[in-house]
């Protein structure tokens, strides 16, 4: 028995010959079984018609032998012939002689010729459906003669009509009958299984591209026992394999995405940590060679710089008792005189103040970079602290100084501080400072390239605001500038737009890395080639 499924969503498809394969299958059955049923009822009627034409015929060939016993002249023969209708649906008949000559006739229709009755001997002859012709050799007393008749087989001929009517209906009934029960058995037993078959397969099908479960299959509520059943359990089973191995897809490249993933973060990691491996060594030689530059000169020049205003005060001691003694002795023995216009005492005297005043001001200057550069370094202050920017963006300017200057491709580069009120910050001062360092750096090389090809007013703009929550420092230059393209790589460990051997492309990776690893900020880039770039700082108020 076939169970009912338990969802109708596919009733409608099920029912009558609603199917394209039912259909096609209904004809093909019913013509079958006409077709059979043809090939049995053919012989039949034609059985029948020669039954009631053998029956016909030996009605006639008794009536025509007793006839002739009776009759045994021919002339009288000839005479009697219309006697013959009592017993059979005589129509026409003729007589020949053995020599073909006529000896008498009955009735108006054209029997067969003698030629054709010698032919034919005694077997009748059909002409059309309704008349049968009959050959017979009658042997009278004076010699053997030929009769033809011609009888009526429009009986006969209603008789196999009617029987052909009768069979043919009990055909077409039995067709029927036999064709719908055998569609019923089909569609039940076949069609409704493989429509249903066909609806999960579509959709699965579904299922299997948007990558979902499956609902239950309709098909497989149908226990049909046969290897229609064994293919529905054969896809069925197939169908989860196909769900298990998507499944099993799905977790293989979620696996690989994440390993992917944590490869790249490893990477950047790695690269990250490289960077500051680098900076590290780089900036603790730095800070090494710093301390003993720092420790070295600090003393001589404090020495020369303290040195230096008692030198002051006794040349100008002594230049005043040369000339006290000029004035004592206007005339001075002409060794004395030889030997003053020698050494070009005047000369001197006025020479020497300016030259004391120079070795002041630039031992003065050389404290001043020594100082600049130890509150870059910092080497003692590795901790948090407050530390005033814009004296850290200043010691940085300082040490900056001489790349400001006049170059053989421009003038003087223009720096327009553009200080807001902000108070002392909670950073790492030392980092901050190699920020600022390789912030300003980059700014004056844009501007150098650029200076190579074009001639104008170079300058670079550091302005700094201080809001409720965050300290914002930013340096403008109008410099080479970076191309859009390349823009989002600038902060990527060793990318850099210098040329080979100019630069480790490690400087804005360290920036971004102090900035917003170290100090929790943020550190932004915007750029117009060759019309204003931008490297903004912002920093949070700790």
């Amino acid at each position: 028995m076939l169970s009912q499924p338990k969802s109708s969503q596919f009733g409608s498809r099920f029912t009558g010959l609603s199917s394209k394969l039912s259909r096609q299958l209904s004809v093909w059955i019913l013509f079958g079984i006409l077709g059979m049923e043809a090939v049995i009822f053919l012989p039949s009627a034609y059985r029948r018609k020669y039954e009631k034409l053998d029956e016909l015929e030996m009605t006639a060939v008794a009536t025509v032998d007793t006839l002739a016993i009776a009759q045994p002249n021919a002339t009288q023969f000839a005479q009697s012939l219309p006697l013959l209708k009592q017993n059979t649906p005589l129509i026409a008949g003729k007589l020949y002689r053995d020599n073909g000559q006529a000896v008498g006739t009955f009735g108006n229709a054209e029997p067969l010729s003698f030629d054709q009755a010698k032919q034919l001997g005694k077997n009748l002859h059909y002409t059309n459906p309704w008349r049968y012709d009959m050959a017979r050799q009658v042997k009278l007393q004076d010699g053997n003669y030929y009769l033809l008749v011609s009888y009526d087989a429009t009986e006969i001929s209603d008789d196999l009509i009617a029987f052909s009517v009768r069979v043919l209906g009990l055909v077409v009934l039995i067709s029927i009958s036999v064709t719908g029960l055998m569609i019923w058995i089909i569609n039940h037993r076949l069609i409704e299984p493989i429509v249903r078959l066909q609806a999960d397969v579509r959709q699965a099908g579904i299922a299997i591209l948007q990558e979902t479960p499956c609902p239950e299959f309709l098909s497989r509520s149908y226990k049909t026992n046969n290897e229609l059943q064994d293919v529905i359990q054969a896809f069925f089973a197939t169908h989860m394999q196909t769900l298990d191995a998507i499944a099993l897809r799905k977790e293989s490249e979620a696996s690989l995405r994440q390993t992917g993933q944590q490869l790249e973060a490893s990477i950047a990691d790695l690269k990250r940590t490289q960077a500051q491996l680098v900076h590290t060594e780089k900036m603790s030689s730095l800070g090494q060679l710093g301390a003993g530059f720092a420790h070295e000169i600090n003393n001589p020049i404090n020495f020369i710089h303290a040195n230096l205003s008692y030198l002051a005060q006794y040349s100008t001691d002594l230049l005043e008792l040369i000339t006290q003694y000029e004035a004592a002795l206007p005339n001075p023995p002409a060794s004395i005189t030889e030997q003053r216009e020698t050494m070009e005492l005047a000369f001197i005297q006025e020479d020497m103040p300016s030259i004391i005043s120079s070795m002041q001001s630039g031992s003065a200057r050389i404290r001043d970079l020594v100082a600049s550069f130890r509150n870059f370094v910092r080497l003692d202050e590795a901790e948090l602290k407050r530390a005033d920017i814009h004296e850290s963006l200043d010691n940085t300017l300082t040490l900056l100084n001489q790349r400001l200057e006049t170059t053989p491709y421009r003038s003087p580069i223009s720096l327009d501080r553009q200080y807001g009120t902000i108070e002392p910050l909670t950073c790492y001062p030392a980092q901050l400072n190699q920020v600022f360092f390789y912030l300003l750096s980059n700014a004056i090389e844009g501007i150098d390239r650029l200076a190579e090809f074009e001639t104008k007013v170079f300058r670079i703009v550091i302005k700094t605001t201080q809001e409720r929550d965050r300290t914002t420092i930013s340096i403008t230059d109008n410099g080479m500038g970076i191309a859009p393209e390349i823009l989002h790589k600038v902060f990527d460990p060793f990318f850099t737009t210098k040329d080979v051997g100019s630069g480790t492309g490690l400087g804005l990776t360290n920036s971004h890395y102090i900035v917003e690893n170290s100090h929790r900020g943020s550190l932004g880039l915007t750029s117009e080639p060759k019309v204003a770039t931008t490297l903004t700082i912002a920093l949070p108020i700790l």
